[in-house]
């Protein structure tokens, strides 16, 4: 008998949540709740009792993670998160139902609101629709999405503070911000996943312009060239670089985004003079 079930909505995607165990729904999923929808993924959790397994090829295996080709999917087993011989897994399938193994150690966790949305593969099932996880800070200005991207510490949360601190811009996500194509061009929305800075909202809007930040002296803000802007970009997404399909599909979709979406780099300082600066250049007339 299942003993929770519910479903999410981000980026135009409706996942639903079905587990065997008890489980308290974690914070971060709780903005993205929905109801009543076709969903267009399903995960069952389930409680191991032996080891997952896979007949698959394997694509890569380390300390913490072994990755697995299957002819129905994928397959991850998280060998950082054990419980004596079990690890759990997340077992994803073409077909949309999708299995994810807790051990009773995580299970227990569960209980309490563990974050688990760190073991859905999330990334992978994304690709499979098209959408792309980009390390970034997305705001919402005058209807429009703006990313700011680029590694840690660079300054992301600070620029995206900048644009609501002066132009009231809304804060969607403070670190993981997922892009689609749809056909009405680009979207971004923001999604469960925002690393430390705790903003997460489901909103889903079309783009304006991705802002490739640096730190400097003074503030320059350019049109970035597309090969800077192509390996930029494909640095802060998730990628799985042990599977060929994977690293092609993310890089058709980022040429694709590249011929419609601005990008620019953006040597700043930060301080509110830097988005005083780059307000009227990501909206040009």
């Amino acid at each position: 008998m299942k003993t929770t079930e519910f479903s999410i909505r981000f980026a135009d995607l409706s996942l639903q949540l079905r587990s065997e165990v008890p489980i308290q729904i974690p914070d971060e999923f709780i903005p993205f709740l929905t109801e009543g929808e076709q969903p267009d993924a399903c995960y069952t959790i389930e409680q191991l009792h032996s080891p997952v397994e896979s007949d698959g090829e394997k694509l890569y295996s380390s300390s913490y993670l072994e990755a697995y080709k299957e002819d129905t999917g994928s397959l991850q087993i998280f060998r950082s998160m054990s419980h004596g011989p079990l690890y759990p897994a997340c077992r994803l399938r073409t077909s949309g139902e999708q299995s994810l193994y807790v051990t009773p150690e995580l299970r227990e966790q569960m209980i309490k609101g563990f974050r688990i949305g760190g073991i859905l593969d999330a990334e992978e099932l994304l690709l499979w629709h098209d959408a792309l996880m980009l390390h970034s800070s997305l705001v919402c200005h005058k209807g429009r999405a703006i990313l700011f991207s680029g590694p840690s510490g660079i300054g992301k949360s600070t620029q995206a503070s900048l644009w609501q601190q002066t132009f009231g811009a809304e804060i969607i996500n403070g670190d993981r911000a997922v892009i689609r194509p749809t056909s009405n061009g680009f979207y971004a929305g923001g999604s469960p996943w925002c690393g430390s800075s705790g903003i997460y909202r489901p909103d889903f809007i079309p783009i304006q312009g991705i802002v490739l930040l640096r730190q400097g002296p003074e503030n320059v803000m350019l049109p970035a060239p597309p090969k800077i802007a192509f390996q930029e970009l494909y640095s802060q997404c998730v990628i799985h670089a042990w599977d060929e399909t994977y690293v092609s599909r993310t890089c058709d979709l980022l040429l694709d985004l590249l011929g419609h979406i601005p990008v620019w780099t953006l040597s700043c300082v930060p301080q509110t003079s830097a988005a005083i600066l780059a307000e009227p250049i990501v909206f040009y007339e």
